[in-house]
């Protein structure tokens, strides 16, 4: 093992993985070097120089565990062990209050503020009095204690620093964590519901395809498997755009692929629109509720008819989704089961601050309410004007 790796594991050994102090406990170690003038004052006598000795060999195991100490009672104890080695050593040794200073600025390290400061001036206060008994020098008496409340506020400072930062980098990872989860979720409900609705139509063109293909009706088979063709290309783009997202489904759009997929289906569609240009946003939810609940009027609703009607009434865009269907599986005993669909509709919705109410009398009735914003409401939605160059009127034709 090379002399590198064997100083990094005795490091790991000394003090914990902390971005926040790093290598910098090593440093505050040459603060001991202030131990020797109280040496050279007892004139370098054998018992302070033992003496000195011994308290940093006990001091030294007492420093680095204090950084790995999470517990505000245990480092409470871990400091006092430090200053008590301070009280022991000044009588011998005048320039011990090294010790004390230590003790003080481990006190940060403390998450009651109060209680730390108590501390600090506990021992600032034992420092003063035991100098002055033991009749040192004022130089000698003033110096340590200001030393020592000078560092211990500063690590109470940068203690809270680090605890907020801390803090901070919780939030974000919380944050980043709670981003991608929303994003898969977004990205979740974009495949369902374009994948529902195309591979829906694409069955059912496919089922078209193979009775013409019975009856001998090539030219019809070969226009529905064109179609199929058509389907699966369009919605194969669809899933790319969703999945970079960069998706921007129209409604009017969303509206005349319904009319198409209801026809393939022989459920006739009547469709009222009143409204015309809406914000992205609007725009987009509204057109994957429309793209959803159609999927749902194909796939389970055994209806002959579906009427969508869209307006505006109050500051409020109302789209109504509604069947003529029985009821079936999702619809037992008047109670409606939340697919994953239905509930993806109703998150898009509460993003906006819209509102998803579904009841069931003679079929099937989705009501879907958005609140309109000053800045969101639809241009001229009550007096369209038609020889505005991008009006394009929501209007299609009933499906026979």
């Amino acid at each position: 093992m090379s002399t590198t790796s064997k100083l990094r594991q005795l490091h790991r050994r000394l003090l914990p993985i902390n971005a926040d102090i790093g290598y910098a406990p090593y440093l505050w170690l040459f603060y001991l070097f202030f131990l020797l003038p109280g040496l050279y004052f007892e004139q370098w006598s054998a018992l302070s120089i033992w003496a000195t000795l011994v308290s940093v060999v006990v001091f030294l195991p007492l420093y680095f565990y204090g950084f790995r100490l999470s517990n505000s009672g245990e480092q409470i104890r871990n400091n006092l062990l430090i200053g008590l080695l301070g009280i022991l050593l000044l009588p011998i040794n005048s320039s011990a209050g090294v010790y004390f200073i230590y003790a003080a600025a481990g006190c940060g390290f403390i998450r009651n503020i109060r209680v730390a400061l108590a501390i600090i001036i506990g021992l600032a206060v034992v420092l003063v009095l035991q100098s002055w008994l033991l009749g040192y020098p004022i130089f000698a008496i003033i110096m340590p204690a200001a030393i020592l409340l000078i560092v211990a506020c500063a690590n109470l400072f940068q203690a809270e620093i680090m605890r907020k930062n801390r803090t901070l980098r919780r939030s974000q990872a919380e944050v980043s964590h709670l981003a991608t989860v929303a994003e898969r979720e977004r990205i979740s409900r974009d495949l369902h519901d374009l994948l529902g609705h195309s591979l829906s139509l694409i069955t059912l063109k496919a089922e078209l395809a193979g009775k013409l293909l019975a009856r001998d009706d090539s030219d019809r088979a070969r226009q529905e498997v064109a179609d199929l063709e058509r389907i699966s290309r369009a919605a194969l783009s669809e899933v790319r755009e969703a999945v970079t997202g960069y998706r921007q489904a129209g409604l009017e759009d969303e509206l005349r692929h319904a009319a198409e997929a209801l026809q393939s289906a022989d459920i006739k569609l009547e469709l009222q629109t009143e409204l015309q240009t809406l914000p992205a946003a609007y725009d987009n939810t509204l057109a994957m509720c429309v793209r959803e609940a159609v999927t749902n009027v194909i796939r389970h609703a055994d209806a002959g008819l579906c009427r969508i009607e869209l307006s505006q009434h109050d500051n409020q865009i109302r789209l109504t989704i509604s069947d003529d269907g029985k009821p079936n599986q999702h619809q037992r005993s008047g109670d409606i089961v939340m697919g994953s669909g239905l509930q993806g509709m109703r998150d898009r919705l509460a993003g906006l601050d819209g509102r998803l109410r579904i009841v069931q009398e003679n079929g099937l009735r989705l009501e879907i309410e958005l609140p309109l914003t000053t800045d969101s409401r639809p241009q001229s939605c009550e007096q369209p004007d038609t020889d505005h160059p991008g009006w394009k009127p929501l209007v299609t034709r009933p499906s026979s």
